[in-house]
């Protein structure tokens, strides 16, 4: 038998607590307490994919646009082979093989897009949260690491393209 209850009222504790005085005194069970992670809330989340459409928006009223590869395997494999390559002592022949396939990924077909909120995070937000939390999906993230984010990635968007949006709350409600 496993249970779990989530205390978050004084009487689900006062409860929880009349469970524990009823159980057996004979060593038969473990009683586990932990605190539940500092997640981000449904709220939150709302408001940062709201953020993700609102800078999307934003960069593509300012005239910027989104310039996409098309063929993808390529890419990607020019991107692995940059990756393992830059790791590797630096010689003539490995700037000359890097050189090289930066011609290549020059060559390859691109279209220009309008910005979406599914490239911003994408493209902008995923790489800098990679950065500061070394967390790849944004679900992983707790509350304070979504400030962090969106801090570093304002001051980038403001400094590099003059673009800062405030995070959507319900105060700035558009």
């Amino acid at each position: 038998m496993s249970d779990q209850y989530h205390i978050n009222s004084k009487d689900a504790l006062q409860w929880v607590c009349q469970e524990i005085h009823a159980l057996p005194v004979d060593g038969s069970f473990k009683v586990t307490i932990s605190k539940i992670p500092n997640k981000r809330t449904l709220t939150q989340n709302s408001a940062i994919h709201k953020y993700f459409t609102i800078l999307a928006e934003g960069l593509n009223d300012a005239g910027y646009s989104f310039n996409r590869i098309i063929l993808r395997r390529p890419y990607n494999f020019i991107r692995k082979k940059r990756k393992e390559i830059s790791q590797l002592e630096p010689h003539p022949y490995t700037q000359g093989y890097l050189k090289a396939l930066d011609d290549i990924l020059a060559l390859l077909p691109r279209v220009i897009v309008s910005w979406t909120g599914d490239t911003v995070k994408d493209f902008l937000w995923r790489p800098v949260q990679e950065s500061i939390c070394s967390k790849q999906s944004t679900t992983e993230l707790n509350r304070d690491e979504c400030s962090k984010v969106y801090d570093e990635l304002n001051r980038l968007t403001a400094s590099e393209f003059g673009i800062s949006i405030e995070f959507p709350s319900k105060k700035n409600k558009k």
